[in-house]
């Protein structure tokens, strides 16, 4: 009883990050979708979209515990491209870089567990 409590901690903590960072972009789209210029990404309006919806439809997911290895792996796959894309780009992201490689590792251990 006490790891499923845990492991249910664990995954509306990691649910309020994505969660959380889906409405940041979504209040300041423009700035995202800048962002998202800057970096070189295509079509990044559409990018943006898909990146909000991303965001707040896998953290609902995991705040209810539903798909867990599903939704882990789509966000793995994600934080990726993210990680590589944006953080490996700029030579000042190198704590995001890794904390996404943090993140990726706790997603990980959420799949095992499901």
């Amino acid at each position: 009883m006490a790891d499923r409590t845990l492991l249910r901690i664990g995954m509306i903590c990691m649910g309020l990050l994505f969660f959380i960072r889906g409405i940041f972009k979504a209040v300041s789209f423009n700035d995202t979708v800048g962002f998202m210029k800057s970096a070189g990404i295509p079509l990044s309006e559409a990018a943006c979209v898909i990146t909000i919806i991303l965001l707040l439809a896998c953290s609902v997911m995991l705040f209810i515990g539903r798909q867990i290895k599903v939704v882990s792996l789509v966000l793995i796959a994600w934080l990726v491209v993210v990680t590589l894309v944006f953080h490996l780009s700029f030579p000042d992201q190198m704590t995001a870089f890794l904390k996404n490689i943090a993140i990726i590792g706790g997603l990980f251990a959420l799949a095992a567990n499901h």
